[in-house]
């Protein structure tokens, strides 16, 4: 493995020493973590806005009060706000994060707020990310950043996969990747990665909730496989072995999970992590949800 487990409980965990998992046991799918300025800044699913919880130490997020920073009652983006993230880009942090309209799923985007200096400065409405040449359904956006520009990955249907026979909306869920030109519009996106293996297969073909991972001078993406809903939900990795993230022959997929259910200690379907450092940078972390 290449992180340590921090956490899950059809919310999240954290497992080290001092530290007993889960951090949440509600609200707490999707996480993603930072830790800037000597505390942790957490954000997780609520479906009806976007809050960050933060503390020095990551047993103090267990009881520290999630501080709201959006909602919305514009009904294109009211509702159904899934997998915040928070990333400092061009000299502001920004959340970038899925939402929709009412009473469907069909209708998700991804959308950014902008803040200030500081993770807890009041956010605003930004833009609606567009992808170029493909405006469709795009959830669980995140942001690889490289020393030569940022790129966004998210997951989305693959229009060119035939649905199986008798399901005609069941096609692949991909992930793509695109050039970012501003913290709110990319470039022509490229499909990355597909549910081809067996694994990534279970109840649906999906390939979502990717997060990077920088690691001894390498580039991975770790990303969530199979069904959110049942318990086979679990992570896989990408490593970019060639130069050009926008090449997808430069990515290399890892034939097993990473990271799947331990049924002998309770833990079904971890999935949907990000990846967070410690304090001296010298450890990598996995903070995921499971069930």
């Amino acid at each position: 493995m290449l992180w340590k487990s921090v956490a899950a409980l059809s919310t999240l965990a954290v497992t080290a020493l001092g530290f007993k998992n889960p951090l949440k046991d509600f609200n707490g799918s999707d996480p993603q973590m930072q830790y800037w300025n000597g505390n942790y800044y957490l954000l997780t699913t609520t479906w009806t806005h976007i809050a960050i919880t933060t503390s020095p130490t990551l047993e103090g997020l267990k009881t520290a009060e999630p501080k709201m920073v959006h909602s919305s009652d514009d009904p294109s983006r009211c509702c159904n706000l899934w997998a915040p993230e928070l990333h400092y880009i061009d000299g502001n942090w920004r959340i970038y994060y899925t939402a929709g309209t009412n009473g469907t799923f069909d209708n998700q985007f991804t959308h950014v707020l902008k803040g200030g200096q500081d993770p807890l400065d009041t956010y605003e409405y930004e833009d609606r990310v567009v992808m170029t040449g493909r405006d469709v359904w795009a959830i669980d956006s995140t942001i690889l950043q490289m020393d030569y520009g940022n790129f966004l990955i998210y997951s989305s249907w693959d229009p060119n996969t035939p649905p199986p026979p008798g399901k005609a909306d069941d096609r692949d869920q991909c992930l793509y990747i695109a050039n970012m030109t501003s913290p709110t519009t990319v470039g022509r996106s490229v499909k990355i990665s597909a549910p081809t293996y067996d694994w990534e297969t279970v109840g649906t073909r999906v390939n979502e909730g990717a997060a990077p991972l920088y690691h001894g001078g390498r580039t991975f993406l770790s990303y969530s496989a199979a069904g959110c809903a049942g318990g086979e939900y679990k992570l896989g990795l990408l490593e970019l072995v060639g130069g050009n993230p926008m090449n997808a022959c430069d990515w290399k997929k890892y034939p097993e999970p990473v990271f799947s259910a331990n049924k002998e200690d309770g833990v079904y379907a971890p999935g949907h992590n990000a990846n967070f450092y410690s304090p001296d940078g010298k450890e990598t972390w996995n903070v995921y949800h499971a069930i």
